[in-house]
């Protein structure tokens, strides 16, 4: 059953996006297409996966496959990037998937957008990524992984 193929709601401004996962493009990108509609980028809010390029990025990728493959989701987008995707918290039921890149060590909590989440959300991220650091899961398995915006501006 879809929610909300495609609506906004004035009191939030936030549009939800509903439908299955047509393509998983990297750890922090996948497309949504609604029922009897073109399918929609999402770029995950406040998250920063690996590049596909860099190391984990495969992995990082994997994972979120793992996760949301032949999957209905529902995200939640706040705005619009300078590359036109729509940037949202995508849920799997209650499970919320950005919070979920960052608990397994798949992603980094994207601070530079930071300021666009709740209070609450922003200390569940730094606390996820904390933890993910302490105990060296996923990219943070090796001594000085390279933050995916060093990696993009070194390229």
């Amino acid at each position: 059953m879809l929610l909300q193929a495609c609506s906004t709601t004035s009191s939030t401004a936030v549009k939800t996006i509903t439908g299955p996962v047509t393509k998983i493009h990297d750890g922090d990108s996948i497309h949504i297409t609604p029922a009897g509609q073109k399918r929609v980028i999402i770029r995950f809010s406040a998250i920063d996966a690996p590049e596909l390029k860099q190391l984990a990025g495969i992995s990082s990728r994997d994972y979120l496959r793992s996760l949301l493959a032949g999957q209905t989701a529902q995200a939640q987008c706040h705005k619009t990037d300078k590359y036109q995707r729509n940037v949202c918290s995508v849920f799997l039921g209650k499970m919320n998937i950005g919070l979920k890149m960052i608990e397994s060590g798949n992603a980094w909590h994207y601070t530079q957008y930071q300021n666009e989440q709740s209070a609450k959300h922003r200390k569940q991220y730094q606390q996820a990524e904390t933890k993910a650091r302490q105990s060296r899961s996923g990219l943070w398995s090796t001594s000085s992984p390279i933050a995916p915006w060093d990696f993009r501006k070194s390229q």
